[in-house]
């Protein structure tokens, strides 16, 4: 199988203004004519990245991994329309919620590509169209860096996944405290930390509930982690108290960062923030807990210190308990 050389694509200028056409063939034999084509990169919910394994076939890059989908915008195709069908014919996903990251000019000696890219976060079924691929498969963050400038991934890949999704904007993170506005946002990512937990069908909290609690009752209070006036994590905490220590505490209830921002720092900066805010609250320590099978949270936790309670064990009255024992 091969591409075909005929095929009619718009040639654009570097804001995405049609203005021209040219085959693929002429697109891709060192003219160097500027054409539009749609990039999806698709997480999963624990941060892994799949990458699709171009065919030996292809004219270029053959044999490399590469972003999950990729692909050409047919000369009168949006680019909204071009993504849906690519995502469509090369992974057989139609339900998903694309997210634009923003644009950029590829520049090689074969061909200069202006990239619409765009991310996921997907956890369905996912099949690899066996005629324009050689599979896919879900990669590691760790795997990805071990890989990089190998020749195992196409260059595209390397340097927009480092551009996009592996670039430390630590400097530029902003920690800001949630507001009753936000009650929608803040359910979003009790959302996102319970699918992460696999506890989805424990969510009962509503809007209302939240801003009542939080906002009126002023039971617990919260902060999110903010790059490029995207909120990218949240962490949700109150204040307890120990007898022993006769001083208040900060109780860390969640702590949450999107799948595509993790190993970023974006985490620990919330952290941190909290360390602040208990010190400044003349707080002696800060707890939480976390679930047994999260290796890369205990691991993120004993590296800063924290240490594990493993001779206490968490016991819990439910709301149906406490109704019975009244």
């Amino acid at each position: 199988m091969k591409d075909n050389l005929q095929e009619i694509f718009p040639l654009v200028d570097e804001n995405g203004t049609v203005i021209g056409s040219a085959t693929r063939g002429e697109c891709h034999n060192g003219s160097r004519l500027l054409h539009a084509v749609v990039h999806l990169h698709v997480f999963n919910s624990a941060g892994d990245v799949y990458l699709q394994k171009r065919p030996e076939w292809k004219d270029i890059q053959p044999g490399k991994w590469d972003t999950a989908v990729g692909g050409h915008i047919d000369y009168g195709e949006s680019p909204e329309d071009a993504l849906r069908r690519e995502v469509r014919e090369e992974l057989g996903i139609k339900d998903f919620t694309p997210t634009f990251v923003g644009k950029y000019v590829f520049d090689s000696k074969r061909e200069r590509e202006l990239v619409y890219v765009n991310r996921t976060t997907y956890d369905g079924e996912i099949s690899p169209s066996k005629d324009e691929l050689d599979g896919g498969r879900f990669w590691t963050m760790h795997e990805i860096r071990e890989a990089m400038g190998k020749g195992v991934l196409t260059p595209n890949f390397e340097s927009e996944f480092q551009r996009f999704f592996m670039n430390d904007n630590k400097e530029n993170t902003v920690i800001r405290k949630a507001e009753r506005k936000d009650v929608p946002l803040l359910l979003e990512f009790i959302k996102g930390i319970a699918k992460y937990e696999k506890m989805e069908n424990e969510v009962v909290a509503s809007a209302e509930v939240l801003e009542r609690e939080m906002f009126d009752e002023h039971r617990a209070e919260a902060v999110f982690a903010v790059v490029d006036g995207r909120e990218v994590g949240f962490a949700l905490y109150f204040y307890n108290f120990s007898t022993f220590i006769g001083h208040s505490g900060l109780y860390l209830e969640d702590l949450f960062v999107w799948p595509e921002y993790r190993g970023k720092g974006y985490g620990k900066a919330l952290l941190l923030h909290l360390v602040k805010t208990a010190r400044e609250h003349n707080c002696k320590r800060m707890e939480w807990v976390c679930l047994n099978w999260n290796k890369p949270s205990i691991d993120f936790y004993l590296s800063l210190g924290a240490v594990p309670l493993k001779e206490w064990t968490v016991y819990r009255l439910d709301a149906a308990a406490l109704e019975r024992l009244s």
